[in-house]
């Protein structure tokens, strides 16, 4: 892909786009920087819960109510076993490979030492949650792989309807795979690799069976 300087177009007054858009290899497709992204916020053209992935703006807008739930257990189970100002929860993470088209937002995750301003940066982050209800694809191959190419240390996938969880551990930034893949059903027990002596049984993560 070839980022390319771009002429400044304006809407009333304000700056519509940014100086630079990313060019793919593939045609007909367009990337969306993370400049971009920010730019629309800011000025209010795009409103809602999003994430960039790979150019691509995804929405995180009608998440349900399942998913709300685990995700509120896990924080729940994560501020048990590490200290409050390290856990954070759908906040954008900044990962220095390919930081142009990603700026993601774990639903939940921990950092190795709090930080006070800005995004944290991947390498900062232990361990990565998602919950995955309608977003498999999204989080169990695109997030996998940057997750892994931007040096997080541990990712759990949560897998809604199959009730599983995936733990991904040992990154290969420069392949951008796991050294250790391993999925959990939810009568097992899972602990993060940087808190061993804190596990938990999966089926406390997810909600209630109808």
């Amino acid at each position: 892909m070839t980022l390319m300087p771009t002429e400044t177009v304006t809407l009333g007054e304000h700056q519509l786009l940014p100086g630079s858009i990313v060019i793919p290899d593939e045609p007909g497709r367009v990337l969306y920087t993370r400049e971009f992204l920010e730019f629309l916020e800011k000025t209010g053209i795009l409103s809602g819960r999003y994430e960039l992935l790979d150019g691509e703006i995804i929405s995180k807008m009608g998440q349900n109510s399942p998913h709300n739930i685990t995700v509120i257990a896990c924080i729940s189970y994560l501020l048990g076993v590490f200290p409050q100002r390290r856990v954070r929860s759908q906040a954008t993470i900044t990962v220095k490979q390919d930081q142009k088209i990603n700026s993601p937002e774990p639903d939940a995750f921990v950092l190795r030492e709090p930080t006070l301003e800005g995004a944290p940066e991947a390498t900062n982050v232990l361990l990565a949650i998602e919950v995955s209800d309608t977003t498999q694809e999204k989080d169990f191959e695109t997030k996998k792989e940057l997750y892994a190419r931007s040096g997080i240390s541990e990712y759990w996938a949560i897998d809604l309807p199959r009730r599983t969880l995936t733990v991904l551990r040992n990154p290969d930034t420069q392949a951008g795979v796991w050294g250790s893949t391993n999925t959990l059903s939810e009568t097992q027990l899972v602990a993060s690799e940087s808190a061993p002596d804190h596990p938990i049984v999966i089926s406390e993560l997810l909600p209630p069976v109808e």
